[in-house]
């Protein structure tokens, strides 16, 4: 009687790339104007209320507003990466648009929406018929780890640590310390609210709108219970009332 023989097949090796679809929600820079040294102005405005939210970020250029004409796009990304945002695509773009967009090492997105105060929509989201449940988050937020919520308000039971980043299309409510960035009504919703029952964030911004505190919190609502909401285009960070008591409404 002989031993079966057993012929072993080589293990394949794995494939050295995979391409999958990754789907994420990127800033977009709407340009009213082609002129470089006037958006650079700008951006260093903007750069100024928001902080380092946008450092590092991907940002999609739209040339709707500004129509067929030429844009030098070259000079336009090094304004931008001067300012540490990274532009990785053009959208709206024409023909000889898209030829420059090229030229200097941008993507052509056909399609896309804008949202929020600065990219200026069109026309606001028609209502959906059913609502959106929050979205629920237990854990503490991390230095380093942003959350976002789409469609919805955001709910945090516990810390949103320095670094981290809440955002959220509709409301921002942090039962906790809230000490990083918290963002509300990104898709333009500026009715959106940030509710927090202990105040101490690096910034805040609501449809567009940004103010950087780091260690400038206002002292009637450093670590308490406050609230941030938009009248006009002010921010307005007030205490909350909790326990009860009736939460002043502002139009």
């Amino acid at each position: 009687m002989t031993a079966a023989r057993v012929t072993m097949r080589p293990i394949p090796a794995p494939p050295p790339l995979v391409i999958r679809g990754f789907s994420v929600t990127l800033p977009v820079a709407q340009l009213a104007s082609p002129d470089v040294p006037s958006i650079a102005e700008a951006l260093t405005g903007k750069v100024a209320q928001a902080g380092d939210l946008f450092r590092d970020a991907p940002i999609v250029i739209d040339l709707k507003e500004v129509g067929d004409v030429d844009v030098d796009l070259g000079a336009l990304v090094t304004a931008f990466r001067a300012h540490g945002m990274q532009p990785v695509a053009v959208g709206n773009a024409s023909a000889r648009q898209q030829d420059a967009a090229r030229g200097a090492g941008l993507a052509i997105l056909s399609g896309g929406r804008t949202s929020g105060r600065d990219a200026a929509p069109a026309r606001p989201e028609a209502p959906t018929e059913e609502p959106v449940a929050p979205r629920l988050v237990t854990n503490p937020v991390r230095s380093g780890q942003r959350v976002y919520v789409a469609h919805g308000d955001l709910v945090v039971i516990g810390q949103v640590n320095t670094g981290s980043e809440v955002l959220a299309a509709g409301n921002v409510h942090v039962y906790g310390p809230l000490h990083g960035r918290a963002v509300a009504g990104v898709r333009g919703d500026t009715t959106a609210r940030i509710l927090t029952t202990c105040f101490a964030a690096q910034l805040v911004a609501i449809a567009g709108v940004y103010r950087a505190l780091d260690d400038d919190v206002p002292a009637e609502v450093r670590e308490k219970p406050a609230q941030v909401f938009l009248v006009g285009d002010r921010l307005v960070i007030e205490p909350l009332a909790v326990g009860g008591e009736h939460v002043r409404k502002t139009a």
